[in-house]
């Protein structure tokens, strides 16, 4: 699966954390956050061999009032 950089990040890969995603800004709906987390769960499982109580998914989202760009709010745009 291939996650594009611009909307998601992955921290550092730790024994006990398989890692977070960080969608920039908010608007995704809980069903689509939830078939996400499917995803990247089915993923780890399958590429890392790890067992699913490992593997934790956050997503963490940032208001978009809280993020700019070229000194514009995205709540602006």
């Amino acid at each position: 699966m291939t996650l594009p950089s611009s909307a998601l990040r992955a921290s550092s890969m730790r024994e006990d954390h398989a890692g977070s995603l960080r969608p920039r800004r908010e608007g995704r709906t809980p069903q689509q956050k939830k078939a996400l987390m499917t995803d990247i769960t089915d993923a780890v499982l399958k590429h890392f061999n790890a067992p699913p109580e490992a593997v934790v998914v956050t997503i963490v989202e940032s208001l978009k009032i809280n993020e700019a760009k070229a000194g514009v709010p995205f709540s602006e745009r």
